[in-house]
C-alpha cells in the first residue's frame, strides 16, 4: 500500500512540476509576445526588459542550450542592432548560433542561414575581421 500511494505522490510531483514548467514556457511567450509590439513601436527600453526576462525564464526552465534560448538570444541581438550597438549584437547573433550549431549540428539549413546573416551583419557594420568563414559551410539553399 505505501508503494502505491509513494508512486502516486511522484507522479503528481511530476505532472505538477510538468504543469509549472509548461506555464514558464507560456509566461516567456508571452513575454517575447509583448516585447515584440514594444519594439514595433521603437519602445526599445521596454522591449529589451521583457526580452530579458523572457530568456532568463527559458534558461531557468529549459537550459541554456535550447532552441528558444537561441530565439531569445536572437531577439535580443536584434534589438541591439537596430539601437546601433553593434557589439552587443554581434555576441548575441554568435550566442544563438552557437546554441543551433550544438542542437541542429553545422550543416543543418537553420545553422547554414544563421551563419550566413552573421556574417552579413558583420560586413554591414564593416567588421570584416569577424566574418566566419563561409567556404566549409556552403551555402544555405535557396527559399529556405
Amino acid at each position: 500500500m505505501a508503494s502505491v500511494l509513494f508512486r502516486q505522490e511522484g507522479c503528481e510531483q511530476e505532472s505538477d512540476s510538468e504543469l509549472f514548467r509548461a506555464k514558464q514556457v507560456d509566461e516567456a511567450n508571452s513575454l517575447t509576445r509583448q516585447a515584440n509590439l514594444h519594439f514595433a513601436e521603437h519602445e526599445y527600453g521596454q522591449a529589451e526588459l521583457l526580452y530579458w526576462r523572457a530568456l532568463r525564464i527559458r534558461m531557468e526552465t529549459v537550459g541554456p542550450n535550447h532552441m528558444d534560448v537561441a530565439a531569445s538570444l536572437h531577439d535580443l541581438a536584434e534589438l541591439y542592432e537596430v539601437q546601433d550597438q553593434c557589439a552587443e549584437a554581434g555576441r548575441f547573433y554568435r550566442l544563438s548560433l552557437d546554441i543551433k550549431e550544438k542542437i541542429l549540428g553545422p550543416h543543418h539549413p537553420t545553422v547554414l542561414r544563421s551563419l550566413r546573416n552573421l556574417a552579413d551583419f558583420y560586413r554591414d557594420w564593416g567588421m570584416y575581421a569577424r566574418q566566419p568563414d563561409l567556404k566549409e559551410a556552403g551555402n544555405p539553399g535557396e527559399g529556405e
